[in-house]
């Protein structure tokens, strides 16, 4: 695929608006453990469970199976 073939990720997420949300969720919990911010944990899930996105399944999964209380 060339260059001009590509679709930049900005203008994909620009046109979807949920896809945007589940992206940036899961960019925060990429950050999240890569610098070890598990206190911050708790918002991001509340977060992620307050945006019940339909096509985030995964995230949503992801959010049962952490324990932070």
């Amino acid at each position: 695929m060339s260059e001009a073939e590509r679709a930049d990720p900005r203008d994909v997420l620009a046109g979807c608006p949920e896809w945007d949300t589940g992206a940036e969720n899961v960019r925060y919990f990429g950050e999240a453990l890569a610098i070890r911010l598990g206190s911050t944990l708790p918002a991001w899930i509340n977060a992620v469970d307050a945006s019940r996105l339909p096509a985030s399944p995964t995230s949503h999964s992801i959010c049962s199976g952490i324990s932070t209380r």
